[in-house]
């Protein structure tokens, strides 16, 4: 029912669910306690969600990322400066961030247009969680909305792992904004290239998720494409 009242956005129907579960003393059952703070994120009602959550004695990592998920969302200056220091708090008590921390990280910084992303790149080194495909999007993000289209190019360049169509597509948007026609032409030819390859991908059984290196990815390309 939490989830039914997340979706549609109801938060006067969750606020009734969420007395229930109070009033049944589930509220700090790991499981219901995630599942509160991502609802009440999925209705824009942060301050709710900061209340619950400042009430729970020990959240545990996936608790702390619904709630950090959830302030992702709301993509402010303000909002991206207090994520950043939660990631501080986050180390004080003992817990290291992982994939999901930083995704929604960078995609706060990436919305609110705070240059921060990679100062949260050096931290992913830090805390030994290896960049994926989703890191390096909104990064190219970040990169693209502030019209910095020289590091975007030079980080497309030097990726570990083979671009997708959804990095291309996220520097489309920004050269469209920018009117760069140049570049954007680029990334819109890469990006209906790299849309038949993740097409031909899955028909060959690859996992879409895991990360391609260069030259593989090159050679399977040029077998998707002949």
């Amino acid at each position: 029912m939490l989830q039914v009242a997340k979706k549609h956005g109801t938060q006067h129907i969750f606020v009734l669910y969420h007395f229930g579960v109070v009033s049944a003393g589930c509220d700090h059952i790991p499981s219901v306690s995630v599942a509160l703070v991502h609802a009440y994120g999925g209705c824009s009602s942060m301050l709710n969600a900061h209340a619950f959550f400042d009430e729970l004695t020990d959240p545990n990592l996936v608790v702390w990322n619904a709630y950090i998920t959830g302030h992702a969302s709301e993509g402010n200056y303000v909002v991206s400066l207090k994520m950043l220091k939660l990631l501080k708090l986050l180390r004080m008590v003992s817990l290291r961030p992982d994939e999901l921390t930083y995704t929604s990280l960078l995609s706060s910084c990436s919305h609110s247009g705070l240059e921060t992303d990679l100062e949260c790149f050096l931290f992913m080194g830090k805390d030994k969680v290896t960049p994926d495909l989703r890191h390096y999007r909104t990064l190219v993000d970040m990169l693209g909305r502030a019209g910095d289209f020289k590091k975007a190019e030079n980080l497309l360049q030097e990726l570990p792992i083979q671009a997708n169509s959804a990095i291309w597509l996220s520097l489309l948007g920004a050269c469209r904004i920018h009117n760069n026609l140049l570049l954007g032409k680029q990334a819109f030819d890469n990006a209906t290239v790299m849309s038949s390859f993740q097409i031909y991908m899955h028909k060959q059984g690859y996992s879409l998720n895991k990360p391609i290196n260069m030259q593989n990815g090159s050679k399977i390309m040029l077998q998707a494409l002949v």
